[in-house]
């Protein structure tokens, strides 16, 4: 999938998603608290991670927080 801009995953943990989508786009992707341990799976745009991010989020009860263009922190 990652060839056609997708990455695909099963059952990982989210903090190893964020860690996989942050070699997609500029800036640092930070995973913390509860939701850095909590699984998912899915298939998510490698095209835009920002969206991908959001719908983790939304999926798990979690928050995205863009601190800056360098920082985006998912909790």
């Amino acid at each position: 999938g990652w060839m056609q801009g997708r990455l695909s995953v099963r059952n990982v943990r989210v903090s190893d998603l964020v860690a996989r989508l942050d070699n997609f786009a500029p800036g640092r992707f930070v995973a913390l608290g509860d939701i850095a341990d909590r699984t998912i799976s899915g298939s998510f745009p490698t095209t835009d991670v920002d969206g991908s991010l959001e719908t983790v989020a939304a999926a798990i009860g979690g928050n995205v927080v863009r601190t800056s263009p360098w920082l985006t922190v998912i909790y």
